[in-house]
């Protein structure tokens, strides 16, 4: 694990000063029934359900093909009472509620973290069109 903690600390304070979450609204059901029961091991609502991709935005589809798959390409750093995430490197994906408290959608929101591939991935923005109203 190493500094898990720390990291995700530092990913949930980046989050306040991303510019306005992607909405992906066309996510496979597969996948939304997943982080929905992800969302069952969170107590506190507010806290978000971290995914992370490893190096360049054309993973990203990849990703959440092998997330509804079941077969997700991110680790998880640590699972406890209140928190429960999957981390890798800079991409902030949160459950979007309805009034039901069913997961309507993904708030997906690029943190820029230091990578170790080098330089944030500059073409995420134009591999993932703003969808929200």
């Amino acid at each position: 694990t190493g500094g898990g903690w720390s990291e995700i600390e530092r990913v949930r304070s980046c989050t306040v000063t991303v510019s306005r979450p992607y909405r992906i609204k066309g996510a496979s059901q597969a996948f939304l029934s997943m982080v929905g029961m992800l969302k069952k091991q969170v107590v506190d609502r507010d806290m978000s359900v971290l995914w992370g991709c490893e190096s360049e935005a054309d993973r990203w589809g990849g990703m959440l093909d092998a997330a509804a798959a079941g077969h997700s390409q991110t680790k998880r750093v640590c699972v406890s009472d209140s928190l429960c995430c999957k981390f890798l490197a800079n991409v902030v994906c949160m459950p979007v509620f309805d009034a039901r408290g069913a997961v309507e959608s993904l708030a997906v929101a690029f943190v820029p973290l230091p990578s170790r591939h080098g330089a944030p991935w500059r073409g995420l923005r134009e591999a993932m069109p703003d969808h929200s109203s």
